[in-house]
């Protein structure tokens, strides 16, 4: 049983680095995208949420919507998750439609736990956005 584990973890490690070198083509070639966002626990905070981002669009949006409000909570409190809150709002940009109360094409029914971090993460992108290009057209 433990070679089976360790041949698998092995595997996966494999996987991973294959997918940081092309990782639009290789995450549709995984035949259990669930494994792998399971073994993404341990990557950090900005990495992960770009592959549950990248799996949301596709369908598997379970990982993406129980783990994003709690970061954006955790910026109001320090500004250690700025860099985990600008890849939620990159995401959540194309796929929150505050009117019909959807994100990813699903209904987020709660508000306050769904919506409200949601409208913050897509504000918080668009401001580094826009500070970004005000600091380059005064360079130029």
């Amino acid at each position: 049983m433990d070679f089976t584990f360790s041949a698998s973890a092995t595997r996966m490690e494999r996987i991973v680095k294959r997918m940081m070198q092309k990782p639009r083509r290789i995450i549709c070639e995984l035949q259990n995208l669930n494994m792998f966002l399971l073994f993404l626990a341990t990557a950090p905070d900005a990495q992960r949420f770009f592959w549950y981002g990248m799996a949301a669009e596709r369908g598997e949006w379970l990982y993406f919507m129980l783990f994003f409000s709690e970061q954006v909570r955790k910026l109001n409190s320090s500004s250690c998750c700025a860099s985990v809150v600008f890849m939620i709002g990159k995401f959540l940009k194309r796929h929150l439609d505050v009117e019909k109360r959807e994100i990813f094409g699903k209904v987020a029914s709660f508000d306050d736990i769904y919506i409200g971090p949601a409208r913050q993460a897509v504000s918080f992108f668009d401001a580094q956005c826009l500070a970004h290009e005000q600091v380059h057209s005064h360079i130029l």
